[in-house]
């Protein structure tokens, strides 16, 4: 029985862990498209305002003007008054464009 038991508990970890990974995927847009922010990227001589922020895919695809037309199927989020900082302590920092490595949003 309590072999039963162990293995009935894995079966349901298992199931439990394949759900949640199956939600979050479904859960995650593959298009972004964040407008009103100010945008500082630490490269930059000044923050950048009056853009938005199209991410695709978890890259960093461009700035596009902040009245521009969101992209078929993306999720578009209003963050004005926030700010988007790129955070340059890590080491993912230099070369890269991944949005999710080294930037984040702040009020």
């Amino acid at each position: 029985m309590p072999i039963g038991r162990v293995f009935l508990g894995f079966v349901a970890a298992a199931i439990l862990v394949l759900a949640a990974s199956t939600y979050s995927e479904a859960q995650a847009p593959s298009t972004l498209l964040i407008r009103g922010a100010t945008i500082i990227d630490g490269l930059a001589d000044a923050p950048v305002r009056g853009r938005s922020l199209l991410i695709e895919e978890n890259i960093i695809r461009g700035l596009p003007p902040a009245d521009a037309p969101a992209p078929a199927g993306a999720q578009v989020l209003d963050l004005a008054g926030k700010f988007i900082i790129r955070d340059c302590s890590t080491p993912m920092c230099t070369g890269t464009h991944s949005w999710a490595s080294s930037w984040s949003i702040t009020a």
